[in-house]
């Protein structure tokens, strides 16, 4: 039985709640409520910290302490930085100062950490040397416009597949998830995290988020008849919606279930006055290739390690999809009964934090 240590606050909980919702890296993984998801799930602990630049503009730091080792990851299981720094002159860059950064420095040493890891972080100006294109993996986001004109710079062959889906008779559902439908959606997550060979968290994860965050989470689920074949969760910010998890029945993948939630979700956040949706990463091919045809704009980011004893920052290049360590693993776990991949899956995640 590991020791429940609690969410760490050095800053107010309004403060962080606003970056989360208001920043351009910010998301719902950034709200004070993962905090206590992480606790009650993992046992870890959520430290957030903040500093002023020396232009006064704040910068906010939101790390998750390993259980075990002097390290920590801002923040784990997501793809957004922990690390909110005010934008840079690119737009698409960010802005850190000496002052900001030994400020942020010293505190996590008071914490007694080593090292901290963050992913998906855009270009900080000043890092350039740190952060090489050779270790850069592109980020994928649709700008809102138009629905006409968005549908007009569909590839040719998902226009396809949303025509097929509506002429198959398909409907779908919105509203926020609850604990009660935890159960649909914890069956479709396990499916599809053995298919891809995934280590999945486990259920009381989800339990303990539906069950608090009931403003910025929207489950879509796609029908045929009266079988749901598939479901899109998505988190929304002030800013942009972020879609979290694509899961589908195989049958569902005749019917393109995939393609009408995704859609279904850009409808939404144009009704609801958002600048953006946020496909995340494209780390792998097949990635790419899916959301490149929604007509993504890219950018460019890097997973960063700091080495807090020396004050060196460093990027960490991604893995390859044919990397053995990735193949192996996820062989391993496609093969694994779904009981002991649920207990398997709360073990390695608490141990890697991702």
């Amino acid at each position: 039985m590991f020791k429940r240590p609690g969410p760490k606050y050095s800053i107010a909980n309004t403060r962080v709640q606003s970056a989360a919702l208001t920043h351009p890296d910010g998301s719902v993984f950034h709200q004070p409520i993962m905090a206590h998801v992480l606790e009650d799930t993992y046992g870890l602990a959520t430290h957030y910290l903040s500093t002023c630049c020396s232009t006064g503009e704040e910068c906010q730091l939101a790390i998750v302490r390993h259980p075990q080792k002097a390290k920590a990851v801002g923040l784990p299981f997501c793809a957004r930085p922990g690390l909110l720094l005010p934008v840079g002159s690119a737009g698409s860059s960010r802005r850190w100062d000496m002052w900001a950064r030994h400020c942020l420095l010293e505190e996590m040493r008071k914490l007694e950490l080593k090292s901290v890891r963050f992913i998906g972080m855009p270009l900080i100006e000043g890092l350039e040397n740190s952060m090489p294109l050779a270790a850069a993996y592109p980020y994928a986001r649709l700008p809102l416009r138009e629905l006409v004109e968005i549908q007009s710079e569909l590839h040719y062959s998902l226009k396809k597949a949303l025509n097929k889906a509506e002429r198959s008779g398909l409907h779908v559902r919105t509203a926020p998830p609850t604990r009660a439908n935890t159960d649909l959606f914890y069956s479709f997550y396990l499916g599809g995290m053995k298919r891809f060979g995934t280590p999945p968290h486990p259920r009381p994860y989800f339990e303990t988020w539906f069950s608090l965050d009931q403003t910025h989470l929207l489950l879509i689920q796609v029908f045929h008849k009266d079988t749901v074949l598939a479901l899109l969760l998505a988190g929304y910010t002030a800013n942009q919606m972020e879609l979290l998890f694509t899961l589908s029945k195989k049958e569902g993948l005749e019917y393109r279930c995939n393609d009408l939630a995704h859609w279904q979700a850009i409808e939404l956040a144009h009704q609801m006055g958002l600048d953006a949706v946020d496909f995340g990463p494209m780390k792998y091919s097949g990635q790419r290739r899916f959301k490149e045809k929604w007509g993504v704009e890219e950018s460019l980011r890097w997973d960063l390690g700091w080495d807090l004893i020396r004050d060196e920052i460093r990027a960490i290049p991604p893995l390859s999809q044919e990397h053995p360590q990735l193949r192996i693993g996820a062989a391993f776990f496609q093969n694994m009964p779904r009981p002991l991949l649920e207990r398997m899956g709360r073990h390695i995640r608490r141990t890697l934090l991702r």
